[in-house]
């Protein structure tokens, strides 16, 4: 539970609709990537805490291989802004667009789901 109370400091607890929290969820979780804390962003899947910590590190180590990799195409990942979010009962689809080193960007689709009023990574 101590990370239901993290994440709701951290990633916007208190927004006015599910959607609003929603998005700034997946848009904290995925800054999470950009700022390298991938501890943080394999925090935030649903069910998390029930991966064994091989699990877990395998998770971050993929993450991070994610990363580097986006840093060799794209000159690495800059920022990201929630455009949009589907909401439906404990169901989301955030779009999110990334922007790249290179000022490329891409718009992703993130699903998420609502945990005891915490919205984590499907």
């Amino acid at each position: 539970m101590w990370f239901s109370a993290l994440v709701m400091a951290s990633c916007g607890g208190d927004k006015s609709t599910a959607a609003d929290e929603a998005r700034a969820a997946a848009e904290c979780y995925y800054s999470y990537l950009i700022e390298e804390h991938y501890d943080q962003y394999v925090n935030a899947i649903h069910d998390s805490h029930n991966m064994s910590e091989a699990y877990r590190s395998e998770m971050a180590d993929l993450m991070a291989q994610y990363v580097y990799g986006e840093k060799k195409r794209r000159n690495g990942l800059k920022s990201v802004k929630a455009l949009d979010a589907t909401v439906d009962d404990r169901l989301a689809e955030v779009k999110l667009q990334i922007t790249y080193g290179d000022k490329s960007q891409e718009v992703i689709s993130v699903p998420l789901v609502n945990v005891a009023g915490v919205w984590r990574i499907r």
